[in-house]
């Protein structure tokens, strides 16, 4: 790959990227928000990335994951911030693991849920925390 690449990534070439900005910003976030900065971990990373490769994803047999493997959906989550078949997946072995799962992924923000709590993490910096117990919603900032 040539250039700069600014975003973590899988392709079905079967190469994987991971971007430590990125994955240093969201775990950053998700700390100050007092979740788990291993649902963001360098793990996680790597196993949502290698889903994106055709390797990766063979694993898996449904038919949506079919057409993660051959590129035809990859768009679709990030046009409209739902999770796709991969997020999905790595969503079940964070909950397995007691870690908050990603709810959504919209403009380089991505929202994180545990226990009716969320926290939406960009650039290292937590946008929004609401508290469900409370029903309080709180507008933090980091430096």
């Amino acid at each position: 790959m040539y250039g700069t690449k600014t975003d973590s990534g899988g392709f079905n070439d079967g190469r994987v990227f991971l971007d430590a900005e990125q994955i240093n910003h969201q775990q950053k976030g998700l700390s100050e928000a007092g979740f788990d900065p291993g649902a963001m971990s360098v793990g996680m990373a790597f196993l949502h990335e290698t889903l994106h490769t055709f390797a990766g994803a063979s694993y898996f047999d449904s038919d949506e994951d079919n057409a993660e493997k051959h590129g035809r959906i990859k768009t679709r989550f990030m046009d409209i911030g739902s999770p796709g078949p991969v997020v999905k997946r790595i969503n079940k072995f964070r909950s397995e693991m007691g870690l908050a799962t990603r709810e959504n992924y919209v403009a380089g923000s991505i929202t994180y849920a545990k226990d009716g709590n969320k926290v939406t993490v960009k650039n290292g910096k937590t946008l929004l925390s609401k508290k469900q117990k409370d029903e309080t919603t709180t507008f933090l900032s980091s430096n």
